[in-house]
């Protein structure tokens, strides 16, 4: 297989995340809800801890959605392997995130698999892993590219 084409590609906040994290946060409510429907009044303490912990859950479920890395994923087809071993293909992974100083990727691992949405995860030098969406929405043009390099350049997760 030849390499596959360079490409940029934009990330940032994703709205199947963010539908994902919603859903949860909707069942565990109604799971509350349930709950508070069938016990007496005797177990109210279990109910408003139920509560806190659903609260206290959706508000970080929204702060992470909120907080989700926003730049470029790069492939660049000409660049030297990142692995300086024989036979090792040219190319390499590069992530652009706003106040990032290590764009370099060691690799990048390619988690889930929704066809036009993707869950990735980056593995920066010297800097811990990232998890990023991307989706086909954000830039249509370039997808199938993406797609490609990741098809012959990520590891599956």
């Amino acid at each position: 297989m030849h390499n596959a084409p360079s490409v940029t590609y934009p990330v940032g906040r994703c709205a199947v995340h963010g539908a994902v994290l919603a859903g949860l946060s909707g069942l565990g409510l109604l799971a509350l809800a349930w709950l508070a429907a069938g016990w007496p009044a005797a177990r109210a303490v279990w109910l408003w801890g139920g509560g806190l912990v659903w609260l206290s859950w959706s508000a970080l479920a929204l702060l992470v959605w909120w907080r989700s890395p926003g730049g470029q994923l790069q492939w660049d087809a000409r660049a030297a392997p990142a692995a300086a071993m024989p036979g090792a293909r040219a190319g390499g992974w590069r992530w652009h995130g706003i106040g990032d100083v290590a764009p370099d990727l060691e690799r990048v691992e390619w988690v889930l698999d929704a066809q036009k949405v993707l869950l990735l995860r980056l593995h920066p030098r010297a800097m811990r892993a990232r998890w990023v969406w991307l989706e086909a929405r954000r830039d249509p043009g370039r997808w199938d590219d993406l797609r490609r390099a990741l098809t012959t350049h990520a590891g599956r997760g």
